[in-house]
């Protein structure tokens, strides 16, 4: 015995949501899934709406910022003050990597 197949209703799905689905979905199998995938999240983007990010923990930036700042103060301690200037632009660009790669900077990975 088969189970009946049900089709998703993207209609009740967030734009976060639609974003993973939208990431995830083959549309060469299901090319009238991405239609109505690709059709809500733009009607979702021009309505302006923009959703909590509530999948990520909140402490991350802080202890990137934390460790980053450590990184800093430790070379800057140790090899001088052009060394920190190095450190500090060198952290800089990973944290802000981090934060891109998590979805902090985007709002809606």
């Amino acid at each position: 015995m088969s189970l009946p197949y049900v089709q998703p209703d993207f209609e009740s799905y967030s734009l976060n949501q639609l974003y993973d689905v939208r990431e995830h979905l083959d549309a060469a199998a299901h090319p009238e899934r991405a239609v109505v995938v690709e059709r809500l999240i733009a009607e979702k983007e021009a309505s302006g709406v923009r959703e909590p990010i509530a999948d990520r923990p909140f402490w991350l930036p802080v202890v990137l910022a934390v460790l980053s700042l450590a990184v800093v103060v430790g070379v800057g301690l140790s090899k001088g003050p052009k060394a920190a200037l190095f450190a500090a632009l060198i952290t800089f660009v990973c944290l802000g990597a981090d934060l891109a790669f998590f979805g902090y900077l985007d709002g809606h990975r």
